[in-house]
């Protein structure tokens, strides 16, 4: 309890203390993309006032901490969708459509398909940097 009591000590004063709630909602609304006018007059303060938060460490790590869940909820629905997504692009290369539709759901199929093997070759390439570096230098880096 004194130790903590003394690392307060150590910060600066403005990060001694928790964000309000309007800072929070600030930090909400930043890390939605709102920009810092829209922001303000959601949140009823200054331009001034945000351009000041986003100077504190602590705020602008909820900044990133939303922006952080708000790339995990995207990537948790991207999940969610991507079969439906992929048999909508497959049902649309039937002889119903048109010959553009068709060549456009193929070449959307075939880039995807691409991406994905991109990145599992970079992921397998990573790894095998990782295991390298582990046998060189030990786990002494993690």
């Amino acid at each position: 309890m004194k130790q903590a009591a003394i690392l307060s000590h150590k910060l600066p004063r403005r990060q001694q203390k928790e964000l309000t709630l309007r800072q929070r909602q600030a930090a909400s609304l930043l890390a939605a993309g709102h920009t810092i006018q829209q922001t303000a007059d959601q949140v009823a303060v200054s331009e001034k006032a945000i351009d000041n938060w986003k100077k504190r460490l602590d705020f602008m790590d909820v900044v990133r901490d939303a922006e952080d869940d708000i790339y995990e909820e995207s990537l948790r629905l991207l999940k969610r969708v991507a079969k439906q997504s992929i048999l909508t692009l497959v049902s649309c290369m039937s002889e119903k459509y048109s010959a553009y539709v068709r060549v456009q759901a193929a070449a959307k199929l075939l880039e995807i398909g691409l991406e994905v093997t991109k990145h599992d070759v970079v992921d397998e390439r990573l790894a095998a940097l990782e295991e390298l570096i582990d046998e060189q230098y030990g786990n002494h880096r993690r």
